[in-house]
């Protein structure tokens, strides 16, 4: 039997470990003539008094709803809800702490486990592995999970949380595929708009506020960038502001405000005891990294040395829980600080999904362009990152330029927006 072949009668009380138990109704036998009559391929199940027949299946006075559910679901009914429950809140901590591969395995572990009626848990699972691939530079996987969040979507009521988490996926997707107007078109949508509403959740305004920024980065608008990310520090919790510190501090950098990023990076520093164990070493990682691209424009990192030295960037690179976003810019940090080519070309090898070398290559091939011993390199990895800039015509006609050559206005034009 399946869903929708049933039509179900009965009341809900509460029972035992919080498990509801099947009350009775009334008007068994008036209901099972209208179901008989209007709807004569289902079956009745119903919790009360009433009139044997086919079409109807009486259930027990309180019995577990989990006994309806197997009813209902046959096979695909998991009547261990401890195990769902325990998962479902095991992915969400572990998304929650940026722990994303504890949190891809999990999401996916749950969608082995969760019923077809957990749509909203299966639409979370869907739309969080989305937005991990997204962080991971993989769009084709994160396609296919927006495709299968789509289809929960669609039969289901989303609340706002879920609105906002795919909105987000959506325009940094289409911020990584160099498609600014894209983008916008996601962001300035009604529902983008009303998750940006002051009045409305901090953590939706948060999400909103940094696609924002990033998108203005890849436009070319520094400023308008910095002053949403000052919105976004000003309403981040304790153990988000170093993230939005850090990201303030490029901001700064990318704008000229080079004091004022030494002092956003040096902020976020001081505060990263504030943040889990894998999430404060994802923030070490982009610290290190941030420092060196302030180094490379002139900015003084007077107090912040110790956190681009070969040592310090070797034992993070050690850590077994550092994740790929931060191991990929370390590995480029310092193949910079020693000069090797060697580690630069062993990093700019293509890996088997390809998907995440190309991210990677333009993102190491713009930050190379201001490395001046590594120009060369920084003009192969551009021309080899299978990335399209035809909606960007200012890159594409810069890595033109760079293909032929070095080009310090087209090195400056890439650098100007094609870093974020």
């Amino acid at each position: 039997m399946w869903a929708h072949d049933i039509v179900v009668s009965a009341d809900l009380v509460p029972g035992p470990g919080g498990i509801p138990r099947l009350a009775p109704v009334g008007h068994g036998d008036a209901k099972a003539r209208v179901v008989k009559l209007e709807l004569p391929r289902c079956r009745l199940l119903i919790c009360g008094s009433h009139t044997p027949a086919v079409h109807v299946v009486g259930m027990t006075v309180g019995a577990s709803v989990t006994e309806l559910e197997s009813l209902v679901w046959g096979a695909a009914a998991v009547t261990d809800r401890n195990q769902v429950t325990a998962t479902a809140s095991s992915a969400k901590d572990a998304f929650e702490s940026h722990d994303y591969e504890l949190a891809k395995g999990r999401y996916r572990a749950l969608l082995g486990l969760a019923r077809p009626q957990d749509c909203e848990l299966i639409l979370e699972a869907h739309l969080r592995l989305a937005a991990v691939a997204v962080h991971q530079g993989r769009p084709s996987e994160a396609q296919r999970c927006f495709d299968n969040a789509e289809g929960v979507a669609l039969a289901n009521t989303l609340s706002d949380q879920y609105v906002c988490e795919r909105l987000a996926s959506i325009a940094g997707m289409r911020i990584d595929a160099f498609d600014p107007g894209g983008a916008r078109v996601v962001l300035q949508s009604p529902q983008a708009e009303h998750a940006l509403d002051v009045r409305g959740r901090s953590w939706d305004r948060m999400q909103m506020l940094g696609s924002w920024r990033r998108l203005h980065l890849l436009e070319g608008n520094p400023g308008e960038a910095e002053r949403l990310q000052a919105e976004l520090l000003r309403i981040a919790p304790g153990h988000e502001r170093p993230r939005a510190l850090l990201d303030l501090g490029w901001s700064q950098v990318r704008s000229g405000d080079l004091g004022g990023a030494r002092l956003a990076l040096s902020t976020a520093r001081a505060e990263l005891h504030k943040q889990a164990a894998v999430y404060q070493l994802q923030s070490r990682a982009y610290l290190a990294w941030y420092v060196g691209r302030l180094l490379l424009r002139g900015g003084s990192i007077e107090g912040l040395t110790d956190m681009i030295a070969v040592d310090a960037i070797n034992a993070l690179l050690a850590e077994s829980d550092l994740q790929r976003a931060g191991r990929w810019r370390l590995r480029a940090l310092r193949a910079a600080v020693v000069r090797s080519v060697a580690d630069l070309d062993a990093l700019l090898t293509p890996e088997p999904d390809g998907e995440t070398t190309n991210f990677q290559r333009w993102q190491i091939g713009a930050f190379l362009l201001e490395v001046d011993w590594a120009r060369d390199v920084a003009g192969a990895a551009l021309s080899s990152a299978n990335v399209d800039l035809s909606r960007i015509p200012e890159l594409e006609n810069a890595v033109g330029r760079l293909r032929e050559g070095w080009d310090a206005d087209a090195a400056a034009a890439v650098t100007a927006r094609g870093v974020y």
